[in-house]
């Protein structure tokens, strides 16, 4: 059986997607109202996390990259897709917050976790289709955000992809990125057992790396600055630290 979300084959007897977390219920989803999703949905899904958190359990055990995803990427998107990042793009991590089964104003279950990503944003009027192929080789969909610049406000075509598939755009794109590709190196480094770590134990790994913590982009300056030995002995400090607290 696999993810109606992602297509990611599903372990035997799961109900939760290893990759994206998408609930799969064995109930035919039309089967039910919207209600009732959102609040099954819920429930299973802070139960999952639930027991990880209790039992100290990694919510995926390996990352496996989308294969199909791999296979529609060309190395002529690729090329292209790494320049577009470069020049108008950002990756890294980001940290979330998800909570759930809300009763009132508090949260039974809480979990905090960190992720990898990769977002593009232009002008909307002057790059729209340039975005929107974009979203197509990253087999995603484009929206359009308000962005304030100064006093006024740009309409900015924006694309975005978090989890195995940013890991896997990372992998396909890492021969031609240039800006970004010690930045897509540390990540493929450190999300290579787990997409979505404890935030904990990532903002531990990351203020050791670099002193203290550092969002994506303040970090990436960083890296672009270091010889190439620096950055070789900086990747083995960041090997060891990703076995010692983002394994399990």
């Amino acid at each position: 059986m696999k993810c109606k979300s992602c297509g990611s084959k599903l372990p035997s007897g799961s109900d939760f997607c290893p990759i994206c977390g998408a609930w799969n219920p064995p109930i035919p989803m039309e089967m039910l109202s919207d209600e009732e999703h959102l609040n099954m949905e819920s429930e299973w899904f802070a139960e999952a996390c639930m027991q990880m958190m209790e039992e100290n359990l990694p919510y995926i055990n390996e990352v496996e990259f989308d294969n199909k995803m791999q296979e529609l990427i060309t190395p002529e998107d690729a090329r292209w897709l790494a320049l577009l990042i470069d020049t108008e793009g950002s990756l890294g991590w980001i940290l979330f917050t998800w909570r759930g089964n809300r009763i009132n104003k508090e949260y039974r279950y809480v979990y905090h976790y960190s992720e990898p990503y990769i977002s593009i944003g232009m002008s909307e009027r002057e790059s729209k289709a340039t975005i929107d192929e974009a979203s197509r080789i990253m087999t995603t969909k484009a929206y359009t955000i308000k962005r304030p610049i100064n006093t006024e406000f740009r309409l900015e075509r924006t694309v975005r992809v978090d989890g195995a598939k940013a890991l896997t755009i990372m992998k396909q794109c890492l021969p031609h990125f240039v800006k970004n590709k010690r930045m897509a190196q540390l990540c493929l480094t450190l999300f290579k057992y787990r997409i979505n770590p404890s935030r904990e134990n990532f903002v531990k790994v990351i203020a050791e790396l670099f002193g203290k913590y550092l969002k994506a982009e303040e970090a990436n300056d960083i890296l672009l600055d270091m010889t190439p030995t620096q950055f070789e002995n900086f990747m083995r400090k960041a090997e060891n630290l990703r076995d010692k607290y983002l394994r399990i």
